[in-house]
C-alpha cells in the first residue's frame, strides 16, 4: 500500500508537503522524475493498479487465507 501513501502525499504536496518530502512520495511510487511526465503518470497508474490488484487477490483468496 506504499503506492497509496505517495499518491497521497503528491496530492498534498503544493500546500502542505515540504519539498524535501516530495522525493520520497515519488520514490514510494517508483517515479523515476528523469522520464517525460506523460511516463512519469504512466508509473504513478501503474503503481496504484499494482496496489489495486494485490488487494483484490488477497480478497479472492480471503476462505483460503482464513
Amino acid at each position: 500500500t506504499a503506492s497509496f501513501v505517495g499518491a497521497y502525499e503528491l496530492r498534498h504536496v503544493d500546500a502542505h508537503l515540504p519539498s524535501a518530502q516530495l522525493q520520497e512520495s515519488f520514490d514510494l511510487l517508483n517515479i523515476d522524475r528523469s522520464k517525460p511526465f506523460v511516463h512519469q503518470g504512466e508509473m504513478l497508474l501503474n503503481s496504484i493498479v499494482s496496489s489495486v490488484y494485490e488487494i483484490a487477490e488477497i480478497f479472492g483468496r480471503w476462505d483460503e487465507l482464513r
